[in-house]
């Protein structure tokens, strides 16, 4: 059985972080198109500018770094003030170089961790009072890369820990926030076709697919679908939970 999943999120306003391109992208066209008004942010004006202009009646941006606080701060008050609440935020920005970890020099570390683990966690706190008045959620896309120890290891090890970080993070908010009505989960992609996988050889996307049960890449919809599922009453009894997206590759 195949199709999409339908979600009606009329009403609801949902911040994504990282939402012009890739993963984030698809994201925001799926909350889109279930009704949601999408407001995306990212550092880099054309895709976003794009998305905007196929969903004018759904989706807005505001240009953030997402490791500066005043953009961060910047970012949530605008969204109270363009659309009056929040009620799904979700932590999907991506920043991230691969190598060696003892060629990876102290400010790569530092950035990484700032932007995928610090970043994400102020988000969530300064989002806290709005996400309490409309008993919303939080979902972060995590990656198997924060269960699962990958072989060969790809250069992720930072990487890694910053999503196990974002993967226990949650877990105790969801057991902290979960009297205020707040949900905390995470979706944890696999390799899924995005600006990051271009640059993966012939040889090692084939390899992928390989290890892969369902046989293929990952694309952003499949993602998407997941998240939608993640932010709706249907899964209002679901929370602390992370949700492998890798068509089955973890379990190779």
């Amino acid at each position: 059985m195949t199709g999409k999943a339908s979600f009606d999120y009329t009403g609801h306003v949902v911040l994504i972080t990282g939402g012009g391109a890739g993963i984030g992208a698809g994201i925001a066209q799926a909350f889109a198109e279930a009704n949601a008004q999408v407001v995306i942010t990212g550092r880099r004006l054309e895709p976003m500018e794009r998305m905007a202009a196929a969903f004018p009646d759904h989706i807005s941006y505001v240009q953030m770094d997402v490791g500066s606080s005043d953009d961060r701060h910047r970012t949530v008050e605008t969204v109270i003030s363009r659309h009056g609440r929040l009620d799904i935020l979700i932590n999907n920005a991506l920043s991230i170089t691969s190598g060696p970890f003892e060629e990876r020099s102290e400010a790569e570390v530092a950035t990484m961790f700032a932007n995928m683990l610090q970043a994400p966690a102020e988000l969530i706190r300064q989002s806290i009072p709005h996400l309490k008045a409309s008993r919303g959620s939080v979902i972060n896309v995590s990656s198997i890369a924060g269960h699962a120890v990958i072989t060969p290891s790809r250069g992720l090890a930072v990487y890694a820990a910053a999503k196990a970080g974002i993967n226990h993070l949650t877990r105790y908010l969801a057991l902290e926030l979960g009297q205020a009505g707040i949900r905390f989960n995470n979706v944890a992609p696999g390799m899924t076709d995005s600006e990051a996988t271009s640059r993966l050889s012939a040889e090692g996307r084939a390899e992928i697919i390989r290890d892969t049960p369902l046989g293929r890449f990952g694309v952003p919809s499949d993602i998407a679908t997941v998240a939608l599922f993640l932010g709706s009453n249907a899964a209002g009894w679901v929370t602390g939970q992370t949700i492998d997206t890798s068509g089955g590759w973890s379990l190779a």
